[in-house]
């Protein structure tokens, strides 16, 4: 979608065309079972999200408490 709806060469490569109403917003939610989050190749996956939520507390400014996930929808949607 994101290919599909910006200025890009793999666009424009193969004639990719797609008029959306809406842009969809793609969240990630996890529990850190075994505090993955710590991992810097995790913490740079967030970055193609438009918000995350984590179950476990955790001081970061990446991801949001799960707790705050439906004010995220009800603000959002």
């Amino acid at each position: 979608m994101e290919i599909a709806t910006s200025a890009n060469s793999i666009k424009d490569k193969y004639n990719i065309s797609y008029e959306a109403e809406e842009m969809p917003l793609v969240c990630f939610a996890t529990v850190n079972f075994y505090n993955e989050i710590n991992n810097p190749q995790h913490r740079g996956m967030f970055k193609f999200f438009d918000n995350a939520f984590i179950a476990k507390d955790v001081d970061a400014d990446f991801i949001s408490k799960l707790s705050e996930l439906p004010d995220y929808v009800n603000a959002n949607l």
